[in-house]
């Protein structure tokens, strides 16, 4: 059994649609795959906790990441630490510096009543998690759109550069299509772990 975790973004949730249309294809098309996706909390020491607590419970040779835009800096800390594949949909650079200005201001979020307020020890944790140079950038496929409105793409396109990235003109942060590109998602993880030769039934 092959296993993916989707990390949500910033206070998103397993409701998201792209975490639904992830869910729907695997189970549709994609026999042998388990997919997974737990509601993160919004403050970063409890997710990685959580993440910490889910990676006892599956085989890291048959994990795959996708996440999105706060969960690609999840699935990427995840990738460098533990050699994992993984997508990376309009993610996060430096989140720490990103979520600065939401200290102490009342948040919600977007899919169940759950509320929270950072504070800079948050702030200062996100920091403490950021990867300055990546290690392993074969393990990453970013997928970026110019049309982002609450990223800046570029950023992203910097961070990444040694990483394999499509860029494509136009979409939102939501990335546009993204149900269509599931294909090629699957299509990256078989080819990683067949070149790692740890492709496992």
């Amino acid at each position: 059994m092959r296993h993916l975790l989707y990390l949500h973004g910033f206070l998103s949730g397993p409701h998201s649609q792209k975490a639904q249309q992830t869910a729907q294809y695997l189970s549709r098309v994609a026999s042998g795959w388990q997919f997974h996706c737990p509601a993160l909390s919004s403050y970063p020491d409890k997710t990685l906790e959580q993440i910490n607590d889910f990676l006892t419970s599956v085989p890291h040779q048959n994990l795959a990441l996708v996440g999105s835009s706060l969960g690609g800096f999840w699935a990427t800390y995840l990738a460098e630490q533990h050699n994992l594949p993984a997508i990376l949909i309009n993610p996060a650079v430096s989140p720490g510096q990103l979520l600065s200005k939401y200290i102490g201001q009342p948040l919600q979020n977007y899919y169940s009543d759950e509320t929270y307020q950072l504070t800079e020890q948050h702030r200062a944790f996100l920091n403490q998690c950021d990867t300055a140079t990546l290690i392993r950038p074969e393990n990453l496929w970013v997928w970026l759109q110019t049309g982002d409105e609450t990223l800046d793409y570029r950023q992203a396109a910097a961070y990444y550069a040694a990483c394999r990235i499509d860029i494509e003109e136009g979409g939102n942060h939501s990335f546009a299509g993204f149900d269509a590109r599931l294909p090629s998602a699957l299509q990256f993880f078989a080819d990683f772990w067949a070149k790692k030769g740890i492709l496992r039934a």
